[in-house]
């Protein structure tokens, strides 16, 4: 029965390939990307990417090349490793494969061949040929970005979970009321795969940890109790230290926080996944934080906001922001932070389309933390820039103090159709040509992991006195001039413009302020709308997120 069925499937797909246009010859880097987040569950790392690059490369890009390159990463080791139930791999099978939420009917026919013993391959083939991925596929082999949801997708639906351990078939007003509930240093715990739909936002109180049960990391992050944004409501999907505990507050552990932006939904600044107002012993800790409808994926209060924070940990989360637009002021971050003392490592982020990763002001405290070892990818959103120190424009009535605040051993790679204009921003000048100008950040280590990357500059030093860049390696292909007002370049400090100074590794002194803007065919193409321009109007939304106050 599954032999012939296959081969129907097989024969379905050749089918289609003899009547499919000649494939387009750019490589689908926000498809391979996509395979490895929504199936593996990670950002691709440097060899899988390049191998991945090379396939497409070597091959073109059509529906049969497609679905060999896909079916393989089903059929991988890794994969198998995973042990997934059936619910878990449909649900995947729908947002990998199809680029969308399964429907409720098309749902239970895919779950029911797989628990009717139907072989994973056969199942994923099917998916790969059906007439919905061949509609895809010119959007996907275009080489840009194919957003989520291009074709139309619906809510995702809630699953029926069958597994033991923690709380299910929950309503947002049952969940908020076992967390009120909960004393300090105790535990919600979520069943897997269980569905929470949130229509405002939810608190988790001082001293409480929500997770899902088991824990599964963010590689098993199909298993993961879903948080769902039902409304476009104008306020984050879960608030952490909402109310300014002094005691350790709230955390959140192996969840998954899911904005539900698609192509067609329309972008609300404020409506970011999560927020953190200061606090003291924050854990944000392997959770899988997709497609955020706001200007951020996480964002934090520091004391420039009146939110003293003595300590936020964010490790180990999977951060896609794919259905972010690189265009007409809807960009989103992956982490903005303004806590002053944040520990920010082991983090991937995927398809940010303003900046990866952002460290704020905190005045008057001085801002310390310290981001490591976390990967910014841009396969098919171009960003504005992968990591940032920002401090920011006429929020201090001193010196934004950065000393401490570190940089380092990070990597950043972009794919083949896609860039930043800056990959390492040491100071934000080049955003606000008013911007204030801060000292003491250390920007260290960093690369792209060998990977060739398309960059309007690798290094920018503009907007931070007594600054150490060092030792920074940044594999660059540079964007062609016209693309940016922004001078292209290795390493570019601003010294005799008076922007800049410190301890610089090799650089061109050159002015580099108030210029950010991407007049590329990704930025304009993204929204259907003119090139733009993202200079200090522009990044409001961004800049205006860090400035209100609750």
């Amino acid at each position: 029965m599954q032999r012939a069925r296959l081969a129907q499937v097989l024969l379905l797909l050749s089918v289609m390939l003899a009547h499919a246009a000649a494939a387009p010859a750019a490589v689908p880097a926000q498809f391979i990307a996509k395979m490895y987040t929504e199936v593996l569950g990670r950002a691709p790392d440097p060899e899988g990417w390049q191998a991945a690059l090379n396939y497409f490369e070597v091959n073109g890009c059509d529906q049969t090349r497609l679905a060999d390159w896909g079916g393989s990463v089903f059929e991988s080791a890794e994969f198998r490793s995973l042990g997934y139930d059936a619910a878990a791999i449909t649900l995947i099978l729908y947002r990998s494969i199809l680029n969308r939420e399964p429907d409720p009917a098309g749902y239970r026919v895919s779950l029911s061949a797989l628990d009717s013993g139907e072989a994973l391959p056969t199942v994923a083939a099917e998916f790969f040929a059906a007439f919905e991925f061949a509609r895809l596929v010119p959007y996907i082999c275009s080489g840009a970005s194919y957003s989520f949801g291009t074709l139309g997708t619906g809510l995702a639906i809630a699953i029926t979970a069958s597994k033991a351990g923690g709380y299910g078939n929950l309503t947002e007003t049952d969940l908020q009321a076992l967390l009120d509930s909960t004393q300090a240093g105790g535990s919600v715990y979520l069943q897997q795969e269980s569905v929470v739909f949130l229509t405002q936002p939810l608190e988790i109180p001082a001293g409480v940890t929500l997770a899902t049960y088991g824990l599964p990391p963010p590689r098993e992050h199909a298993l993961m109790a879903r948080l769902i944004r039902a409304a476009p409501f104008p306020g984050p999907m879960v608030q952490i230290n909402f109310h300014d505990n002094p005691v350790p507050s709230g955390s959140l552990r192996s969840i998954w926080v899911d904005g539900q932006r698609a192509r067609a939904t329309p972008f609300v600044a404020g409506a970011i996944n999560i927020e953190i107002y200061g606090g003291a012993e924050v854990t944000l800790d392997s959770n899988f934080l997709s497609n955020s409808l706001g200007w951020s994926t996480v964002h934090s209060y520091g004391s420039l906001d009146g939110r003293v924070c003595s300590g936020n940990t964010i490790t180990n989360n999977v951060i896609t922001a794919y259905s972010s637009v690189h265009a007409s002021q809807q960009w989103t971050d992956g982490l903005s932070l303004g806590c002053e003392h944040s520990v920010v490592a082991n983090n991937q982020v995927v398809d940010p389309s303003d900046v990866g990763i952002v460290v704020f002001n905190a005045w008057p405290a001085t801002q310390q933390s310290a981001v490591t070892h976390n990967t910014v990818l841009s396969s098919g959103n171009s960003a504005f820039g992968a990591y940032a120190f920002d401090p920011l424009q006429g929020r201090s009535a001193g010196t934004p103090d950065f000393t401490g605040a570190t940089i380092s051993n990070n990597v950043l790679w972009s794919g083949p159709n896609s860039h930043f204009i800056i990959g390492l921003a040491v100071g934000s000048r080049p955003w606000f040509k008013a911007g204030d100008i801060g000292r003491g950040a250390a920007a260290i280590g960093n690369s792209t992991a060998g990977v060739r990357t398309r960059l309007g500059a690798g290094v920018v030093v503009s907007g931070m006195d007594s600054a150490t860049v060092q030792a920074n390696v940044l594999d660059d292909v540079p964007i062609p001039a016209s693309w940016t007002s922004c001078s292209i370049g290795g390493v570019l400090a601003s010294i005799s413009a008076g922007l800049a100074s410190g301890s610089i590794q090799s650089h061109e002194d050159v002015e580099v302020n108030g210029c950010m803007s991407d007049y590329s065919s990704a930025a304009s193409s993204a929204a259907g709308t003119e090139p733009h321009r993202s200079g200090a109007p522009s990044l409001g939304l961004r800049r205006g997120g860090q400035i209100l106050r609750k």
